[in-house]
C-alpha cells in the first residue's frame, strides 16, 4: 500500500489500484515508490505475452473486461462487483476511449532552456497584459518536452538504433537527413529500407530506423525560421504573433522554446491574444463541428446574406479580448441598427445636397 495525493476520500473507498504503465499519475507514484512499470499492451491496444494469461494474449483491452472479471471470480479473487458510472477520457478528434500506455519516448530537456525562456517572456509585450502571467506559469511548471509521437504520418525523427537497441542521434545525422528530405521529401524515410537509409546517411549496416515522428508543435513552433529567414524583406523577431487563448500552451510556447534555443531570443516582440468565437451556449465554434451540425462559418455566407457592411459592424462591435458570440441571430440584431444608421446618414447627405461651405 502506498500513499498519493491524487486519491480523494470524497467518493469510493479512498483506495485505488496502481498501474504505473497505464496512467500519468500512476507512473509518477510508481517512480516515487520504486514500482515496476508493466505495460502489457501493444500498439493496437491488444494484450501481449507480458499479461501472463494465454487466453488474453491478442485480445483488445476494452473487449477483455468481462472475461477478466470472470477469471477473477473463478480464482476467488473477486470480492464483489457493481456497475459504476464515471467519466472517462476520450480522443478529442475521434471521440473514442483512450488507452494509456507507458512507452519509451524522446525528450528535450528544459533544465537550462526553461530559465532562458522565462527571461525572454519579460522582454515581450503581452496584449492583454494577463497573457504574460499565463504563459510564464505554463513554462515555469511544464515538464521536459516529449517530442516523439507514434503516428504513421509526420516529420520523422532522424534517429537510428544499433544492434543493442542504443539510439544513434547527432547533429551531423540530422543535417544529412534534412538534406535528403529537401531532395526527396520526408516520405523517403518511410519508403526506403533501413539498409538504404543507413547507406545514404553514412551509417553502418545492421542499424534500424526509428519509426516515431516529431510532435507537430515542432513543425509550427519553427515557422518563424521558415518565414523570417527565407524572406530578406522581413526581420526577426516578428513584430506580432496573434492567436486565441489556447496557444499559450501551444504555438506561442513552442515558438518561444524553439526560438530561444535556436536564436537565443523570443521569436516575437508583441503577442496579442483574442477570445474564442462561441455560439449562443458559450461553446467554442470550430469549423469541423459546425460542418457536422450544418451551420455556416464561411464569411462569404454572411456577406451574401446580410452584406459586407453588417459583417464589418459586427466585427467592430465585439471585444476581441473576451469570448466572441457568433451566429445568425446576432447578425439579425446588428442588421437593424445598421439600417437605422445608414438611413440617417442618407438623410443627412440628402439635406446637404447643394451645400457650399463658403457661401452657406
Amino acid at each position: 500500500v502506498i500513499l498519493a495525493n491524487f486519491v480523494t476520500t470524497e467518493t469510493g473507498t479512498g483506495a485505488v489500484h496502481i498501474a504505473p504503465g497505464h496512467g500519468a499519475d500512476d507512473y509518477v507514484a510508481g517512480q516515487q515508490n520504486g514500482l515496476a512499470v508493466l505495460s502489457p499492451v501493444d500498439n493496437e491496444g491488444k494484450f501481449t505475452n507480458e499479461v501472463g494469461l494465454d487466453e488474453l494474449v491478442g485480445t483488445h483491452v476494452f473487449k477483455s473486461n468481462n472475461r477478466i472479471i470472470e477469471i477473477l471470480a473463478e480464482s476467488g479473487h473477486l470480492l464483489g462487483q457493481e456497475v459504476y458510472k464515471h467519466s472517462y477520457p476520450h480522443c478529442w478528434r475521434s471521440k473514442t476511449p483512450i488507452i494509456f500506455r507507458a512507452v519509451e519516448q524522446f525528450f528535450i530537456s528544459l533544465k537550462t532552456l526553461r530559465g532562458e525562456a522565462l527571461t525572454e517572456i519579460d522582454k515581450v509585450e503581452w496584449l492583454p497584459a494577463w497573457g504574460r502571467n499565463r504563459i510564464y506559469g505554463t513554462v515555469e511548471s511544464r515538464p521536459d518536452w516529449c517530442i516523439s509521437r507514434q503516428r504513421t504520418w509526420g516529420v520523422p525523427l532522424p534517429v537510428f538504433f544499433d544492434e543493442n537497441g542504443a539510439a544513434i542521434l547527432s547533429a551531423d545525422l540530422a543535417n544529412k537527413a534534412a538534406d535528403l528530405f529537401e531532395k526527396e521529401g520526408t516520405n523517403a524515410w518511410f519508403e526506403k529500407s533501413d539498409a538504404e537509409l543507413a547507406s545514404l546517411l553514412g551509417l553502418p549496416a545492421g542499424v534500424t530506423k526509428c519509426r516515431d515522428t516529431l510532435d507537430v508543435w515542432i513543425d509550427s513552433g519553427c515557422s518563424h525560421v521558415a518565414v523570417l529567414d527565407t524572406h530578406p524583406e522581413l526581420h526577426a523577431p516578428a513584430d506580432l504573433y496573434l492567436e486565441a487563448t489556447d496557444q499559450h500552451r501551444g504555438w506561442f510556447q513552442s515558438s518561444l522554446m524553439l526560438s530561444t534555443g535556436y536564436r537565443g531570443e523570443a521569436p516575437y516582440k508583441t503577442v496579442m491574444t483574442h477570445g474564442f468565437v462561441v455560439d449562443k451556449d458559450k461553446k467554442k465554434i470550430s469549423k469541423s463541428d459546425a460542418a457536422k451540425a450544418g451551420k455556416p462559418t464561411d464569411a462569404a455566407h454572411f456577406y451574401n446574406q446580410y452584406g459586407a457592411d453588417i459583417v464589418r459592424l459586427w466585427v467592430s462591435s465585439v471585444d476581441w479580448q473576451n469570448e466572441v458570440p457568433f451566429g445568425e441571430d446576432l447578425f439579425k440584431q446588428v442588421a437593424e441598427p445598421y439600417r437605422r444608421l445608414r438611413n440617417t446618414l442618407r438623410i443627412l447627405l440628402g439635406n446637404l445636397d447643394g451645400y457650399q461651405p463658403v457661401e452657406n
